[in-house]
């Protein structure tokens, strides 16, 4: 399974709380068995990726540098690094058999796979589980039906990871069918 993660920033350069894309990017990073490190070949590499890059990762990591038809990577790493450019394609089939390579011989069993699907899907469904019954809770409380709606979205939205794409739309056409609200 090929994860694309949010873009990740210094924790210095956050204004509160990691989001919660910068939250499951940094679980998805935790359960990889390789990691991709993308770098801009159009700009210089800036403080917080070279001191990523500097850290041990936990697990095997290959650097990739984008928009190499734009620009040429000005520094080199003592790790693994292939040149990419999705405009013209050069360097992507070296990548393909690059990860088919390296994943081949991670050594990972498919149980620890199987594991890790088993507590996404799980961390998921306890997510829709808690927005169902605050959905249950504001209807008791007659607190508004927006607010129902809006929860038993997020609670859709987070079973639909769990079994595939979910279209909500025709779900909640249903619901505003009963109610009074607008879209």
């Amino acid at each position: 399974m090929l994860v694309d993660t949010a873009g990740a920033a210094p924790r210095s350069q956050l204004h509160a709380d990691p989001t919660e894309a910068q939250k499951l990017a940094e679980e998805q990073l935790r359960q990889a068995e390789l990691e991709l490190f993308c770098l801009d070949a159009t700009r210089p590499v800036n403080s917080w990726e070279r001191a990523t890059l500097e850290q041990n990762a936990l697990h095997a990591r290959l650097v990739v540098w984008t928009k190499i038809d734009a620009g040429s990577p000005q520094e080199e790493f003592g790790i693994e690094q292939l040149r990419t450019s999705n405009r013209s394609g050069a360097g992507i089939e070296q990548l393909r058999a690059r990860i088919r390579q390296l994943l081949s011989t991670s050594g990972v069993p498919e149980a620890a796979v199987v594991a890790s699907t088993a507590e996404r899907c799980r961390v998921d469904l306890e997510a829709a589980d808690r927005h169902l019954d605050t959905a249950r809770r504001l209807l008791a409380r007659e607190e508004g039906e927006e607010l129902v709606a809006f929860e038993m979205r997020e609670a859709l939205e987070k079973m639909g990871r769990v079994v595939g794409a979910v279209y909500t739309d025709d779900i909640l056409d249903r619901v505003f069918q009963r109610f009074c609200i607008g879209k």
